[in-house]
């Protein structure tokens, strides 16, 4: 019986080392032991050693992997775990910032890699949850969540934001855009309620301005002259000084006058071969710019102004017109003739020139007869089923002064400055297909693969 018992025990003590406690089981083989849903590893081998070389405990790396977003999906990706960790996260600021909620009820953070991101700037749980927690005026959250790593990243505060809130609110405008570009603006609150100060605002304006290196010193000086706020920042945006403005007077130089178009929805004429090409024709004339939304401006600018020798209306074109106003949405439904009958019935100006503008005629005849009009709009003379082209019409009413205008599309960097008076300049070919659109090169490769090979190209 002795004997027997012996054996059992022996038995026993073999069978309990075999069986180690899970605690002593290593947290490589406890990583691989993770599975997916239809019984698949869930991490590769490089991931292991990511989640490995971190430090962290088995319990709180398998915690954060498991941790879901709204759509039941994987909140971390392993290399976020991984880089959550590494940057000293826990599971309980995970959780904390995972819970956030916007006003819709989405998640604030609904990638875990935002809320590795927010740890590795050092943002900290109070923090962050004070800003998700500000409200406008309007009872709006003042920060989307991937504005609130952007902002944080930048330098920003709560207090600076609580201050940011109060004046917004003490002009009654809504700080959402200020905050979501909050890296484009970077200016003090001084300067802040300088431009909250400005009448008909608006922030994209704003935006541009500051984008475009404007200063309130540039914003005052125009503004003091009676310049809108829009008007200010398209003419920082084309490099004009405030002396060109404040400061115009007529000299023995010809005169130009450049009717720039409201719209500009590519930034063509601010590119830098158009700046470099404008600013050496100013050098040659006592200038003045004017911008133009409706065909009734033309007129009234030509008023305020002596013999004008140069004429210049910069805007985007075709055949037929040249636009002053966006109206890309509809433009291109209508001929210019019907837009031109649509504007009459209701009795509106028009925001374009075009080829029925014949009242023109008598404007132009206010020109030298050596004068120039530079139509500085592509195609305004590529040749039309009708015969006639908004270059050729306006040839038709100048009484013989000298026309330029584009037979192709074009860009500023395709022009070529002669002579700046009087003006001369040539339109240089674009350039072959094939230099510009590589799918011309290989026809055999799809979009798929272009874009595989771009992607490949940036990393």
């Amino acid at each position: 019986m002795k004997a027997i018992t012996a054996i059992l025990a022996t038995l026993i003590l073999i069978v309990g080392c075999s069986q180690a406690p899970k605690e002593h089981i290593s947290i490589t083989d406890q990583l691989e032991e993770l599975q997916t849903k239809d019984g698949k590893p869930q991490l590769e081998q490089k991931e292991i050693a990511l989640l490995r070389a971190t430090g962290a405990g088995f319990e709180a790396i398998d915690h954060l992997l498991s941790m879901k977003d709204d759509r039941s999906q994987n909140l971390f990706k392993p290399t976020d775990v991984a880089w959550f960790l590494r940057c000293g996260g826990t599971v309980e600021y995970a959780e904390s910032l995972a819970s956030l909620r916007s006003e819709g009820g989405r998640q604030y953070f609904y990638y875990g890699h935002n809320i590795a991101h927010l740890k590795a700037i050092g943002a900290g749980e109070d923090v962050v949850l004070s800003l998700a927690n500000m409200r406008t005026r309007q009872d709006q959250p003042l920060f989307d969540g991937p504005i609130i790593i952007q902002y944080l990243e930048q330098g920003g505060d709560t207090l600076f934001a609580r201050k940011v809130l109060d004046l917004f609110d003490a002009h009654d405008v809504n700080p959402r855009s200020f905050m979501w570009h909050y890296n484009k603006y970077r200016m003090s609150l001084d300067d802040l309620e300088f431009y909250l100060g400005i009448e008909h605002l608006q922030m994209w304006t704003l935006k541009r301005f500051i984008e475009d290196g404007g200063t309130r010193e540039y914003a005052s000086t125009l503004l003091d002259a009676g310049i809108e706020f829009r008007w200010i920042q398209r003419l920082n945006a084309l490099r004009v000084p405030t002396g060109m403005i404040t400061e115009y007077k007529y000299t023995e130089r010809p005169n130009a006058l450049f009717l720039f178009s409201y719209a500009d929805y590519n930034n063509e004429f601010t590119s830098d071969a158009a700046l470099e090409l404008f600013h050496k024709i100013w050098q040659a004339y006592d200038t003045q710019i004017v911008f133009i939304e409706q065909e009734g401006q033309i007129a009234e600018a030509f008023d305020e102004m002596n013999e004008v020798e140069l004429l210049a209306f910069c805007g985007h074109g075709n055949a037929e017109s040249i636009e002053f106003r966006d109206m890309s949405n509809f433009s291109g439904l209508f001929s210019s003739e019907v837009l031109a009958e649509k504007a009459r019935k209701k009795n509106a100006d028009k925001g374009f020139l075009d080829t029925t503008d014949t009242e023109f005629e008598a404007l132009f005849a206010k020109m030298p007869e050596d004068g120039v009009i530079f139509l500085d709009a592509c195609e305004t003379n590529r040749p039309t089923k009708s015969g006639r082209n908004l270059y050729q019409f306006i040839q038709s009413i100048a009484g013989g002064r000298r026309v330029i205008g584009a037979e192709t599309i074009f860009s500023h960097e395709q022009i070529v400055l002669k002579n700046a008076y009087p003006l001369e300049i040539e339109f240089l070919p674009p350039p072959p297909k094939e230099e510009s659109d590589p799918r011309i090169l290989d026809k055999s490769k799809t979009f798929k693969q272009l874009r595989e090979k771009k992607k490949t190209e940036r990393h």
